[in-house]
């Protein structure tokens, strides 16, 4: 059974709260101050049924400096573990703990499966084993700070790594190191992650860098006439960023959940404008046995920047 006292943060009162429970010849297994100012202590009292807690309760309460005594389901420690437990499992990226001589202390279930290993195996195990060609600990003592994009092998697959440094009673020299924490990114997967990011298509007016007045006039001014229902023009010398505005200007717009067009008019000949732009029906010509839906007709309800 687990127990909260609230109670002062008084020389002596853990003695005089424990003894108690020595009387009754229940062995107390883990202690715990907490609270946001000391002023809660937590007993893990295996033995205890709920009838001694009964009996026991008022006798407790009336030790000096308590004010009340309750079941608790975690301790402090506890609940954090099972916390801490549930984040780095729900990451997908192999997390671990290292110690200053370069064992795993701690490590996430995708760390455990790149190791080969079970979960309950990883703590303990040297990591030198697996990355015979880096000494993290030396790394670690050499810059004492935050290492990122660290290109390393493990296993035959290459990782990128993130190494921050762990330091004992909020000091930062060397000294004071007591490990770090890794985390491996798959090279394969950061590909793919840039390759989903620059396949995005959503740009809006918070994308654009304002980085005169004048442009953040303009901006502005875009902002304004962006939920007109007109045509707008855009002008602009080749790469100031013509179609980013437009782009804004659409996502702004009563259509910006419609498909959005960038054509490049110039680039068509005249004799297809007017069929790539509107399409043509079946027998339009020799070539065109069916009907074909043009630019205009596929992105119907969206917006088009010719």
């Amino acid at each position: 059974m687990r127990l909260r006292f609230h109670c002062q943060n008084r020389i002596g009162i853990l003695r005089d709260i424990v003894s108690h429970f020595v009387d009754y010849g229940l062995n107390v297994a883990r202690g715990e101050v907490g609270g946001e100012h000391g002023n809660a202590i937590y007993l893990h009292v295996p033995n205890l049924l709920n009838a001694q807690l009964a009996t026991l309760k008022p006798v407790l309460e009336a030790v000096p400096g308590v004010f009340g005594v309750r079941r608790v389901n975690l301790m402090p420690s506890e609940r954090r573990h099972l916390e801490l437990d549930a984040l780095l499992s729900s990451l997908s990226d192999p997390v671990m703990s290292i110690d200053m001589e370069g064992h795993i202390v701690a490590a996430n279930r995708a760390a455990g499966q790149l190791l080969g290993v079970r979960i309950d195996e990883v703590p303990g195990l040297s990591l030198n084993r697996y990355l015979p060609d880096v000494d993290l600990p030396a790394l670690i003592r050499r810059n004492n700070a935050r290492v990122n994009g660290l290109r390393i092998k493990l296993r035959d697959a290459t990782f990128l790594a993130d190494i921050a440094p762990l330091h004992r009673e909020h000091l930062d020299d060397v000294a004071s190191l007591a490990g770090a924490v890794v985390t491996l990114h798959s090279v394969d997967r950061i590909g793919e992650r840039i390759y989903q990011v620059q396949r995005q298509e959503l740009r809006g007016f918070d994308a654009l860098f304002q980085a005169s007045p004048r442009l953040a006039s303009l901006i502005r001014e875009a902002r304004r006439m962006a939920p007109l229902e007109a045509p707008l023009l855009i002008q602009g010398e080749t790469g100031t960023g013509k179609e980013l505005l437009a782009r804004a200007c659409h996502l702004a717009s009563s259509r910006g959940q419609a498909p959005f067009m960038a054509l490049n008019c110039a680039g068509l000949p005249e004799s297809m404008a007017e069929t790539e732009l509107f399409g043509y029906a079946p027998g339009a010509s020799k070539g065109a046995p069916r009907r074909q839906a043009g630019a205009a007709g596929a992105h119907r309800g969206g917006h088009h920047l010719p």
